[in-house]
């Protein structure tokens, strides 16, 4: 699942490389981009998930313990 934007921009690229050497780039961009948005999204909802979230934080510093 990581993968696909990975290989989506990659084929773009492949593909605009014809076209121009700039498309090249702003497609790795984009590739780049979906990935790191995938990837901070999921490293978020684990976070979030196992009670590193705000609220979890805040009941900690109150001395309370989350379920």
């Amino acid at each position: 699942m990581l993968l696909t934007p990975l290989v989506v921009g990659l084929a773009s690229a492949a593909w605009l490389w014809s076209k121009s050497w700039h498309w090249l780039l702003m497609a790795v961009t984009l590739a780049a981009l979906i990935v790191a948005a995938f990837l901070g999204t999921t490293v978020a909802a684990g976070l979030i998930t196992r009670g590193c979230g705000t609220e979890a934080i805040h009941d900690r510093a109150r001395g309370r313990r989350s379920p």
